[in-house]
């Protein structure tokens, strides 16, 4: 890959928060496609933290896998397995806000039941215009996860502030490609394993 497959977007595109939540729409679809079967994958829209809720905020979109027990019917929606928050670049609400907010959310689920019967832990991305960062909800709290450097020099999930990364860049969408593919291959983290990322 020579360059972003977002290289071509300008800064204008990035301004109004439909168009950023509609491109990582399209990013996190690619890795969690659609479906209606068990084993398939749900990307909500305006997903709320509780079942009926209509009316606290909303997360932009909200990852999570249809279930079966056993195979056995109704087909049912899994815990969250990744939430997203993103505001266009000339929103005056930074990363900050956009991490409480997400937070809220998760813990109201929590606190309330959430859509899926159960506590959860998730994966959590917030996004700026063009900028993204990565989070880790643990049950409580939500930690701020990035892509670094194992002993050996290989790439790795840690526990870190991280700065946040441009996804017109090749090195940041390279880093959210390594991200969103280790949420692929894991998309139920407990937080336990969230407890023993390396810092």
């Amino acid at each position: 890959m020579a360059e972003s497959p977002f290289f071509y977007y300008d800064d204008d595109f990035w301004k109004a928060e439909w168009r950023v939540n509609g491109a990582w729409n399209s990013i996190i679809s690619a890795y969690f496609p659609h479906g209606i079967n068990s084993f398939d994958w749900i990307v909500a829209p305006e997903a709320y933290p509780t079942w009926d809720e209509t009316q606290s905020k909303a997360a932009d979109l909200m990852v999570a896998a249809i279930e079966s027990d056993d195979g056995a019917l109704p087909l049912k929606l899994s815990t969250p397995v990744l939430t997203y928050e993103g505001k266009g670049s000339t929103s005056a609400q930074g990363f900050d806000k956009i991490a409480q907010q997400i937070l809220v959310w998760c813990q109201r689920g929590v606190l309330f039941g959430s859509p899926f019967y159960s506590a959860f832990c998730c994966w959590a991305v917030g996004t700026h215009g063009k900028l993204a960062k990565f989070y880790a909800f643990d049950g409580q709290n939500l930690v701020p996860i990035g892509c670094g450097r194992d002993a050996h020099g290989g790439l790795e999930v840690k526990r870190m502030a991280g700065d946040f990364q441009d996804i017109t860049t090749l090195a940041g969408w390279q880093y959210v490609d390594f991200m969103l593919s280790k949420v692929q291959a894991n998309p139920h983290i407990t937080a336990q394993e969230i407890a023993n990322l390396p810092v």
